[in-house]
């Protein structure tokens, strides 16, 4: 396989976690009731979140706040551009302006579905 970043391999580093860590992870990424044993440090089954490890390599051994704009540049990957976070558009928002289209397209009494061209007369 050859491409920019082709074959790079981060450096290890240690990182290390807490209960609080991975209960405050299950918290914010908003499980529920039914999944107790990711909330609750004394449930008989309780784990860490599946996904948990992948915010390790920015966290590292750190036990404040991370910052993962700046833990995601502090490797540079040979050949491939940096990251710029004003670029992105996550799936939440293009589905949101997705929406909004729509929801105009309908007020102004056109199907949202049929697409946009020029009309000849």
């Amino acid at each position: 396989m050859s491409g920019p970043g082709a074959g790079f391999e981060y450096p290890p580093v240690e990182v290390s976690w807490l209960k609080r860590d991975v209960l405050l992870f299950a918290n914010s990424i908003g499980c529920t009731a039914d999944e107790l044993h990711f909330l609750y440090e004394l449930d008989p089954k309780f784990a860490v979140f599946p996904t948990y490890p992948v915010i390790l390599s920015f966290k590292n051994n750190k036990q404040e706040v991370i910052d993962f704009y700046a833990a995601q540049k502090a490797v540079k990957i040979p050949g491939v551009p940096e990251f710029d976070a004003r670029r992105v558009v996550d799936g939440q928002r293009l589905q949101g302006a997705r929406r909004l289209r729509q929801g105009a397209a309908r007020h102004r009494g056109r199907d949202p579905e049929r697409p946009r061209g020029r009309r000849h007369r």
